[in-house]
């Protein structure tokens, strides 16, 4: 016992001992202390002042011990360095020591703050036999090595023993995160109630109230008080007047740094980090309430950037890591872990911010923060994949830098979501993250020589590249995968009734394996009679099936999907009604990438939060409001309530109906007995935005996502962002270029690039706004917007087709009324253009006025009435 308390006061180390406590490849290393300072005379126990009468001989010696730092100090390097180097110690003792360890800290600090009030005698008190110049307690505030605007208030930053708490638990809980897992598995194959499954018997595990105990002991370590102690230094911060440099102009030049450079508050944050990172990743039970309570502790977040900000010897925290992250050495960087935290903390409270909160409140940031922010992450996950590529091939040999890079992409991933929908400040999303060495040619050379770093920078950070590189590499790799399966002597030819369009090409569609898919797929219409329709035998044909199976899937009435409020589409909970609904929505997955695969731009209406999830992806609140705005504008409405919200009556629950019948689901364990709060109403918000967008229909999410990828390989699209996937399946959203779609255009009838009528339909066209030359183009493709890359990625290419006022079907044998047309020979006709989106054919007839051209395709293109009318 006695042991296990020196553990708890400071010792007087230097950071060679601290690095020598752990394992080389260990991802989180201690944080290094500050150098030791001489050991003061030993006081005596009388000297602590008055001991409550009821304090046993046991609490004495405590007291004893954590007052005198000479003996804690050697008491506690024996200590934990016969934890950190004993490989017998099993992991459920660790973690129990570690729960005994928390317990009697806040034992002993309660008992010292008694035994060291002012009320008392102390070593620093006038009637003290000792001298003025009084030994420095173990209780009591280190020299400070903070700069002086870092000191707020004349009351001692945290009692050092904390961080040395902080120290003990995370080489406590290193011993036990190798027996924890997220998921079952046949190793992790025990659950448990703190690892969740865990690497071990179940004969080993101890009764179900110890684990109540133990987890109520742990909880300590993430309350109120226990937080504003961790984070005091940080809470307590008050950058200087003048701000470091911004993030936009970053990359300094190489400068040297080192532990002698750390402030002793910046150092017991690290310890802290360290601590929590170690927590989070083995008691994966509570991982989410741990990063919760933290994240949401009022002002942490942003106090800890503005401390992030002002590291190191010159104030520039940004600076510092970026030099930093040019040299093998970042895997020892001592700040690395304040900085995962830091973003694992952010990504948890950005998710439950929306517009307003960001531009118009600017809490808990200013946007411009923001765009810093995300400019200086940006840069550092480019410079670390470039740099020390190894790192994301081989995590194993670069633990620390692989855990800070996937925390800091987290936090960017986010921060880049945020700025397409709304920027920041002005950004703009296709060219801010570009980094200058991906803009060269040699990159993507270097990228289909897969030489490692180009490949680490495509498959991590991917912003840094052009769209319109990401967008070649991909079609590199459709090709490639084309040319490899290919095989001219396959093909699938399916019959379809227009009647049963979706069951027909599903019952026949589902028996052919991915790879056969992207084979070649003939389609044959037939009547209610089942005659055989007349049709080309080319890719329009296929591409009219593909868009009626997605008109059909798509219906509310078909009962996959149903409208949302703004005009999307999102599975429905009623797609149960369907015999074998998984297997539908797997199939509209295939036949979406099977249009993707050969380059077919649809317009299909998904929000933006189902690209996400066809990416792997995960929605957060800023989602909602396209899905549901009503729960959206009553989460907002709870955020900013001023009252009681006790008062409101709501608990951790949410109902469903589902075919008429209402049952409530928690979505929290427990949630039905626990009321929502003040304090944890963001929790709440939190929690039922991902009910909604990611848990309610998970299942059939999970089949659309499985469909789109059999044909569709993750890795081909892994580097797009949402908005970008949506770019490459229905066309990109910018104006079209209508000279580039008249250098792509081809002529059929008679009519060719000078012909009169020609001329006049380009030059209406130019004239038309932006808004009804959008209308034509789905007027003749079906797609309102123009395919990524340009009309030449066009497929069919874009038509026109002579025709005039007689049977359009012999039109081709009539080049006389073409020509004249051209001549100018004949009266206008009457009739107005038709298309035929699925061979992006616009039909044409000869009209000799440009003023009536512009009347008929105007009239034609508003009323969207299109496909062969007359």
């Amino acid at each position: 016992m006695l042991q296990i308390a020196a553990m708890l006061a400071p010792p007087a180390l230097s950071p060679a001992r601290t690095s020598s406590l752990a394992p080389a490849a260990d991802p989180l290393p201690l944080a290094p202390k500050a150098a030791a300072q001489p050991a003061p005379a030993m006081p005596s126990p009388a000297t602590l002042g008055p001991i409550p009468p009821s304090a046993s001989t046991e609490i004495d010696a405590l007291v004893a011990i954590v007052a005198c730092p000479l003996l804690a100090s050697v008491a506690n390097d024996h200590a934990l360095l016969v934890i950190a180097r004993s490989a017998l110690l099993p992991s459920a003792d660790a973690t129990f020591l570690a729960g005994n360890l928390v317990r009697l800290f806040v034992r002993i600090e309660a008992i010292a703050e008694r035994a060291l009030s002012p009320a008392a005698p102390s070593p620093q008190s006038p009637q003290s036999p000792q001298s003025s110049q009084s030994p420095q307690s173990s209780l009591s505030p280190k020299a400070s090595t903070e700069p002086a605007h870092a000191k707020q208030t004349k009351q001692p930053h945290p009692l050092p023993s904390i961080a040395d708490l902080a120290d003990a638990v995370a080489v406590l809980f290193r011993h036990a995160r190798s027996y924890a897992s997220e998921a079952q598995s046949a190793t992790n194959a025990t659950h448990h109630p703190i690892f969740m499954w865990y690497t071990g018997s179940a004969s080993a595990k101890h009764p179900t109230h110890i684990y109540t105990m133990l987890a109520a002991q742990l909880e300590l370590l993430w309350s109120d008080a226990f937080v504003r102690r961790l984070f005091a230094p940080v809470l307590d911060f008050v950058p200087p007047a003048a701000p470091p440099r911004a993030a936009a102009r970053l990359l300094p030049g190489p400068r040297a740094h080192g532990s002698s450079d750390l402030s002793a508050s910046a150092l017991a944050v690290a310890s802290s980090c360290v601590m929590i990172a170690m927590l989070t990743s083995t008691a994966l039970a509570y991982a989410r309430s741990i990063w919760f309570k933290f994240s949401y502790t009022p002002r942490l977040v942003p106090q800890l950037l503005a401390f992030i900000r002002h590291l190191g010897p010159s104030a520039d925290g940004f600076g510092l890591f970026l030099a930093a992250a040019d040299k093998p050495s970042f895997e020892s960087e001592p700040y690395a872990p304040i900085l995962l935290v830091f973003c694992s903390m952010a990504s948890m409270l950005l998710i439950t911010l929306d517009h307003n909160d960001i531009f118009v409140k600017r809490q808990p940031f200013e946007p411009e923060q923001l765009l810093d922010l995300a400019t200086f992450l940006n840069h550092l996950c480019f410079k670390l994949h470039w740099s020390l590529h190894d790192c994301s091939s081989r995590p194993a040999a670069f633990p620390a830098t692989a855990a800070l890079l996937a925390s800091a992409r987290s936090l960017l991933n986010i921060l880049l979501d945020k700025s397409a929908r709304a920027p920041f400040a002005g950004e703009d999303p296709k060219t801010a993250w570009v980094m200058k060495p991906c803009t060269r040619r040699d990159f993507l050379e270097s990228v289909r020589n897969a030489e490692p770093r180009a490949i680490a920078v495509l498959t991590h950070t991917p912003q840094a590249v052009p769209f319109a590189t990401r967008v070649e590499i991909f079609r590199d790799f459709v090709l490639a995968d084309r040319t490899r399966i290919a095989d001219p002597s396959f093909a699938i030819d399916i019959v379809v009734s227009r009647q049963r369009l979706f069951e027909d090409g599903f019952a026949q569609l589902k028996k052919f394996a991915p790879s056969q898919l992207k084979q070649r797929i003939r389609v044959r219409f037939v009547n209610q009679l089942g005659l055989a329709e007349a049709g080309v035998d080319q890719s329009g044909v296929f591409k009219e099936f593909l868009e009626d199976i997605c008109r059909t899937a798509f219906s509310t009435n078909f009962g996959l999907f149903y409208t949302t409020p703004d005009g999307n589409v999102t599975p429905s909970l009623t797609s149960a009604a369907h015999d074998d609904h998984l297997r539908l929505f797997e199939f509209v997955g295939r036949m979406l990438a099977k249009a993707l695969y050969e380059g077919i731009v649809i317009d299909i209406p998904f929000a933006l939060y189902i690209y996400a999830k066809l990416l792997g992806g995960y929605n957060f609140i800023d989602d909602l409001p396209s899905l549901d705005p009503d729960l959206y504008k009553n989460l907002v409405f709870l955020k900013e309530y001023e009252g009681d919200c006790e008062d409101l009556g709501l608990d951790f629950t949410i109902d469903r109906d589902l075919f008429g019948k209402v049952t409530s689901v928690e979505i929290k364990p427990g949630g039905a007995r626990l009321p929502v709060t003040a304090s944890n109403r963001l929790e709440y918000i939190h929690l039922m935005a991902d009910y909604r967008l990611n848990q309610e229909c998970r299942d059939q999410f999970r089949a659309l996502m499985i469909g789109f990828r059999s044909v569709i390989s993750e890795q081909w699209i892994r580097m797009f962002s949402p908005v970008e996937l949506q770019w490459l399946m229905s066309g990109e959203n910018v104006e079209f270029d209508v000279a580039d779609l008249r250098a792509h255009t081809r002529y059929e009838g008679g009519y060719f690039d000078l012909h009169k009528t020609v001329r006049a339909f380009w030059q209406v066209l130019e004239e038309m706004s932006p808004a009804d030359r959008s209308s034509f183009l789905k007027f003749a493709t079906s797609c309102s917007k123009p395919p990524v890359g340009g009309f030449k990625h066009l497929d069919p290419p874009f038509t026109i087709r002579f025709v005039d006022g007689g049977d359009d079907a012999v039109v081709v044998g009539r080049p006389l009324a073409a020509l004249g047309g051209f001549l100018g020979i004949g009266k206008d006709k009457e009739r107005l253009p038709t298309a035929a989106t699925c061979f992006n054919l616009l039909k044409l007839p000869a009209y000799n006025k440009k003023s009536t051209l512009r009347e008929k395709l105007v009239y034609a293109v508003r009323s969207g009435t299109g496909f062969e009318l007359a």
